[in-house]
């Protein structure tokens, strides 16, 4: 790509101020209506017959089709010779130069479609953003100016829009300093409210609150150190009153950016979609401002209307633990969590709560440990083959009644997991360790019988008195 010529400055920018003068066109606007004239005259190119129309677009399509797939495409393109009108060919092209990244002649043809912009207004807005887009630091200061006039003249295009994308710039480049910077919306009495447009404001409300959020956190970083009694080196100096008025300007400061990231973000868990990031930050603010029911009520709406989102249960149950609730909202949202994710490390969490509840549900564990165990991920893991094999042992020697489903659960399995966990050839001690072979060998010989492939290969590498625990344990669970 180091062959394409650079693009070129002049037109970019005439391009962008013809643009903004068509967005600003209203009837009997004479300045706007003369900007367009004077630099429509200077983008247009200068042919006027079919036969150079067609000429100049042909140079054109034989320099960006520089591949046999992208020729291909432009093939059947039709052209209109009763009105010379080449939007749609044009548009076919010009989707090829962007998918390429070949900037400058995008810019190039761009500049006849300034002859129909009015069903081109969106395309032009798009590539002409790209291109600047892509070098920040040159076009800077012009894609400020034009999204500062479009979000508020845009009759067009959604406003929302413009300075969503603007925003995700900001964001993506690392140079968003100060929310404040950012244009404001000036709602467009007579736009309709489409499907897209309500979705471009849902994203332009999340993110704006994001950037909220971000200087929330900062305020909140600076009141946590001056209350702890460690401010910043430039106040060190100041008196002990002072920095008590500059802790409360804070608080205050931080409780205005609160509501406002309310305002944004509390609609979100009403709308369709994946908004965790957004609600779970909205959910810390209302935990350090203390608003502990606001924020069980967002996650409740939120799990109501995403069941399937294993993220809304891992963040009921941190929720849940954080501010001590009742152990029946912290058993809830692992169960929810378990169901959806059986592979899930909080299994474990869950079966501790369970255990000690009277009657514990030692079928449902039975279940959830086995699922558990389905997976790879658990199938040298000592922890977890521990509490599976102490659960078995459990279940022989206290609840006699659930061994019939224990069992139950084994005949599902009993012809994957004899290779998948119980291979002979996995007993070597080279990468399975004490601990490990003796719970395997254990649960093995508690599944089947002391006499199984698996226990019997186990026996020749175990250590005494890891092979006298397997022993003393089989005879308990033998005698009841």
């Amino acid at each position: 790509m180091s062959d394409i010529e650079e693009v070129d400055d002049d037109d970019l920018k005439n391009i962008v101020k013809l643009f903004v003068a068509l967005c600003r066109k209203r009837p009997f606007d004479h300045d706007a209506t003369s900007t367009i004239v004077t630099l429509s005259s200077r983008l247009k190119p200068e042919v006027h017959r079919l036969d150079e129309v067609l000429e100049w677009f042909e140079g054109m399509k034989l320099k960006v089709t520089f591949t046999h797939k992208a020729a291909d495409s432009l093939e059947n393109m039709k052209y209109d010779p009763r009105t010379c009108k080449m939007s749609v060919n044009i548009m076919s092209l010009l989707r090829e130069c962007v998918l390429t990244h070949r900037w400058a002649e995008s810019v190039q043809l761009l500049q006849p479609l300034s002859e129909e912009v009015y069903m081109t207004l969106s395309p032009i807005w798009k590539v002409s953003m790209e291109v600047m887009l892509k070098n920040p630091d040159q076009y800077h200061d012009i894609v400020d100016k034009m999204v500062r006039r479009l979000s508020h003249c845009a009759y067009d295009l959604d406003r929302h829009e413009i300075v969503l994308d603007y925003l995700l710039y900001l964001l993506s480049h690392g140079q968003y300093k100060n929310i404040q910077d950012l244009p404001g919306v000036k709602e467009n009495v007579r736009s309709t409210i489409t499907e897209r447009i309500s979705e471009v404001k849902n994203l332009y409300s999340a993110y704006a609150g994001l950037m909220w959020y971000g200087e929330w956190l900062r305020l909140k970083d600076e009141y946590d150190r001056q209350k702890d009694g460690s401010p910043d080196r430039d106040i060190n100096t100041l008196s002990s009153s002072f920095i008590g008025n500059q802790t409360s300007n804070l608080r205050s400061k931080m409780d205005n950016l609160a509501h406002r990231i309310s305002e944004l973000w509390i609609g979100l868990v009403d709308k369709t979609g994946v908004w965790d990031i957004f609600l779970y930050k909205l959910i810390e603010v209302y935990e350090e401002q203390g608003k502990l029911e606001e924020a069980e009520d967002i996650l409740k709406k939120y799990q109501a209307k995403n069941d399937k989102n294993i993220s809304i249960y891992k963040q009921m149950y941190y929720f849940y633990v954080r501010h001590q609730f009742p152990t029946i909202d912290i058993i809830n949202s692992l169960k929810g969590l378990v169901k959806l994710d059986p592979s899930s490390s909080k299994v474990i969490d869950l079966y501790q709560y369970l255990i000690v509840q009277d009657p514990p549900e030692i079928d449902y564990l039975t279940s959830i440990l086995f699922c558990m165990m389905d997976y790879s991920i658990w199938q040298n893991d000592v922890k977890t083959w521990t509490y599976f094999t102490n659960h078995i042992v459990q279940v022989f020697i206290n609840y006699p009644d659930n061994v019939k489903f224990l069992k139950k659960q084994w005949k599902n399995r009993d012809d994957i997991w004899p290779d998948f966990h119980f291979h002979v050839n996995s007993v070597d001690p080279r990468w399975t360790s004490q601990n490990l072979l003796e719970q395997k060998a254990l649960c093995c010989a508690l599944l089947n019988n002391i006499d199984n492939e698996y226990t019997t290969a186990a026996k020749q590498y175990l250590q005494p008195d890891h092979w006298l625990k397997i022993q003393n344990t089989l005879d308990k669970c033998l005698d009841t």
